[in-house]
C-alpha cells in the first residue's frame, strides 16, 4: 500500500500550478440545498425590480467588517445616483444600520433594501442579482464563483485573507473588479464605485466580466466538489491513490520516499571535503593543525 497526504483546493486554478499533484481541485464543498427561503420582503422586491427591468446589485461585507462613516457615506451616495439604474439589497447587522445612517447623516436610497440578514446563497442564485459587492471572505467568494455572479472585491479588514482574495478576483479569475477599502487604502469615491459598478453590470456580450464568471460557475458546479473530496479521502484510505492521480514520473521508489538518496549524496560530499582538506595539509580530519616537517 502507498501512504500518501493529499490536500485539497476549492478554488479554481491550473492543475500544474501545484507543487504537488498530491493536491487536487475540487471545487466548492457547498451545500446540496440552500437552506432556508429568501424572506417575502425581499423575494418582493426582487418581484419588482425584475419587472421594471432593473438588475440587482448585492452588498454585504461579512458579520465582522465595522463600516466607517466615510466609507458608508460614498456608498449610500453611489447608489443614491443610480437610482434609475440599479436596485441594491444590502445585508447590514441592524446596529451598525442605525449607526451608520445616523453618524453619516443620511436616509436610504429608495432603490435600496437594508435587511440584517439573508440566505445569501439562495439571493446570488437569483437571475435578477447582478452583481456581487464582497468583503471578500472565503465563503462569499465561493458563493458568487458558484453562482456565477461578477463581483467587486472590497476587502475591509487589515489583517486578513480578503486582499489575497480580491487579486484572485480581479487578477486571476478576472471575474470582477476591486477596491481596497481597508483604512487608508484606496480613495473610493462615489462616481468611481458607480463606474465600476457600471461596468460589471453592462449588457450583453460587451460584459466579459459576466461572460468568465458563467464560465467558472459551470467549471465549479461540473466538479461536484463535495462528492469528488469524499472519493478522494475513500481512494486515499484504500491505498488507490499511487494509481490514480499520481503521474509516473511522480511516483518514486522506496528508498527516494524515504530521502535516503539525498542523505547518501550529502553524506559523499561531507566525506569529499573532509578528504580534500585533510589533503591540504591546513587542517586535520578532527580540527586539529597538521605540523609540516
Amino acid at each position: 500500500m502507498h501512504r500518501a497526504s493529499l490536500g485539497f483546493s476549492e478554488l479554481p486554478r491550473h492543475q500544474d500550478t501545484f507543487a504537488s499533484p498530491l493536491v487536487q481541485s475540487t471545487g466548492p464543498w457547498l451545500p446540496r440545498s440552500t437552506g432556508s427561503n429568501l424572506t417575502e420582503e425581499i423575494v418582493s422586491f426582487l418581484t419588482r425590480a425584475e419587472k421594471d427591468d432593473m438588475p440587482v446589485v448585492y452588498l454585504s461585507v461579512g458579520t465582522n467588517a465595522e463600516w466607517s462613516v466615510e466609507l458608508a457615506r460614498v456608498v449610500i451616495q453611489a447608489f443614491a445616483d443610480s437610482i434609475h439604474e440599479f436596485r441594491v439589497v444590502w445585508s447590514i447587522k441592524d446596529y451598525q444600520r442605525q449607526g451608520v445612517l445616523a453618524d453619516a447623516g443620511q436616509s436610504v436610497p429608495s432603490n435600496v433594501l437594508m435587511v440584517s440578514w439573508v440566505n445569501q446563497l439562495k439571493l446570488l442564485e437569483s437571475p435578477v442579482v447582478k452583481v456581487f459587492i464582497t468583503h471578500c471572505g472565503f465563503g462569499s467568494l465561493q458563493e458568487g464563483l458558484w453562482t456565477g455572479t461578477p463581483m467587486l472585491a472590497m476587502p475591509m479588514m487589515l489583517e486578513s485573507d480578503q486582499i489575497t482574495h480580491a487579486a484572485h478576483i480581479r487578477d486571476f479569475l478576472r471575474v470582477g473588479l476591486s477596491f481596497d477599502a481597508r483604512p487608508l487604502q484606496d480613495k473610493i469615491t462615489a462616481s468611481s464605485l458607480k463606474s465600476k459598478l457600471s461596468a460589471l453590470l453592462e449588457d450583453g456580450e460587451a460584459n466579459v466580466f459576466a461572460r468568465r464568471a458563467a464560465a467558472y460557475s459551470k467549471q465549479m458546479q461540473s466538479l461536484h466538489g463535495r462528492e469528488r473530496a469524499a472519493a478522494m479521502v475513500r481512494a486515499v484510505a484504500e491505498g488507490e491513490i499511487a494509481d490514480t492521480w499520481v503521474p509516473l514520473e511522480h511516483r518514486l521508489p522506496w528508498w527516494q520516499a524515504m530521502s535516503l538518496d539525498i542523505y547518501g549524496v550529502v553524506g559523499v560530499m561531507v566525506a569529499v571535503v573532509g578528504a580534500v582538506r585533510c589533503a591540504c595539509g591546513c587542517y586535520g580530519c578532527f580540527g586539529g593543525k597538521i605540523k609540516v616537517e
